[in-house]
């Protein structure tokens, strides 16, 4: 088989496993250079000693720094758990593994191919409150370790794209430090995610949360990322009048793709706007669960989505993408919404939190909601079918 053309064995190792790869690797000199640059292209560990040890064995050899594109870690849950708590993870020692990441980071640095930094942290909320800050969790332990690790990183010149996903949504004063602000800078597409406690009532609106969203997070958003293409924001709580989030003075000239997961639209926030604002470059946009909200005083919001999606239908007009989801996958509250309505409106109750408000047939200021995204969406559609 070491006989066949080059672009021949490349063909098929181009199809073969990572496992497949390894083995391909160890049968010849040949297919070892064949295989070399797949099998080192995206380094891939989770949250064991076993997985890190062997990420910083590998990048301590100059060897292959040549052949790394990514770098992508994902906690064991993600990994191999499926989301599932009742299953256990290995025992491990989260200080070693901490350790171990604390030394592969700097050594990223040494990469001349890197594009991509992946980092998926636990699914579950770690901490033993989010009303205040003790003693943090292994879990978020790990976390302020990498994310000082990555501030202490001159700016890597080919880095392209970055990913925080399942970040705990606590004030870190690394986010706004100069270094870490630096280390963004070249960056096309930025995806960040969170996971907070979504199982105590409120805790979207203690101090730590709040302070992640009012303090931390739009110092991030605002650092000027000209290069910026790709946005995504994703919050697994709604969040942007309570804990607030503004998107006051956040502008990137070359966005194209906007992603928003939970995140109120109201006058606070100014997400309407700030999607606007980029009318001129943004070609994709996807709202994910995202409600306006209005007070337990009112009787109807000031804006409603019929009005939101005629103003972009008008304003955005390059978009050629368009993904609204207005329930999660096979939930449409079934107790609460019997007929089957859509969700697209919170309510504050200040002895509560948001409230879901849900249209029964009695509301006369919604109605013309549905009507309004389908004639959007057509408008997209005409003009993608116009392009092709």
């Amino acid at each position: 088989m070491s006989s066949l053309p080059l672009e021949l064995l490349q063909y098929i190792a181009g199809y073969a496993s990572t496992n497949d790869l390894y083995a391909f690797r160890a049968a010849s000199k040949t297919f070892c250079a064949v295989a070399t640059p797949r099998v080192f292209r995206a380094l891939r560990c989770t949250s064991t000693s076993r997985s890190t040890e062997g990420i910083v064995g590998i990048l301590g050899s100059v060897y292959l720094h040549a052949y790394v594109e990514e770098f992508v870690y994902a906690d064991w849950y993600v990994t191999w758990g499926n989301g599932s708590p009742s299953l256990t993870p290995p025992q491990e020692q989260e200080a070693q593994v901490q350790g171990n990441l604390s030394q592969a980071i700097p050594l990223l640095r040494s990469l001349p191919a890197l594009h991509t930094i992946s980092l998926s942290f636990s699914l579950y909320f770690e901490e033993e409150t989010s009303a205040y800050i003790e003693e943090p969790s292994p879990g978020l332990q790990l976390q302020y370790a990498i994310f000082n690790a990555l501030a202490a990183l001159p700016r890597i010149p080919t880095l392209r794209t970055l990913i925080l996903d399942n970040i705990t949504p606590f004030p870190n004063e690394v986010f706004t430090d100069a270094g870490f602000l630096a280390f963004l800078q070249g960056l096309t597409h930025l995806r960040i995610s969170t996971a907070s406690d979504t199982q105590l009532e409120g805790a979207v609106f203690q101090d730590p949360i709040v302070k992640f969203y009012t303090e931390t997070l739009p110092p991030l958003l605002r650092a000027p990322i000209d290069t910026l293409t790709s946005l995504s924001l994703h919050s697994d709580q709604d969040v942007g009048s309570a804990p607030g989030l503004s998107f006051a003075d956040i502008h990137y000239p070359h966005l194209t793709h906007l992603s928003l997961q939970s995140v109120l639209f109201e006058d606070g926030t100014g997400a309407e706007a700030f999607i606007l604002a980029h009318a001129a470059t943004l070609t994709a946009l996807t709202l994910t669960f995202c409600r306006i909200a209005f007070s337990e005083d009112d009787d109807e919001p000031d804006r409603t989505w019929a009005d939101v999606y005629r103003a972009l239908s008008e304003g955005l007009v390059n978009l050629r993408q368009l993904e609204v989801k207005e329930s999660w996958e096979g939930m449409d509250y079934p107790d609460a919404n019997p007929n089957g309505r859509k969700l697209r409106y919170v309510k504050m109750d200040s002895g509560w939190g948001w409230n879901g408000h849900f249209d029964h047939g009695e509301d006369t200021w919604s109605g013309g909601d549905a009507l309004a995204l389908e004639e959007f969406r057509e408008v997209i559609r005409a003009k993608t079918n116009e392009s092709e």
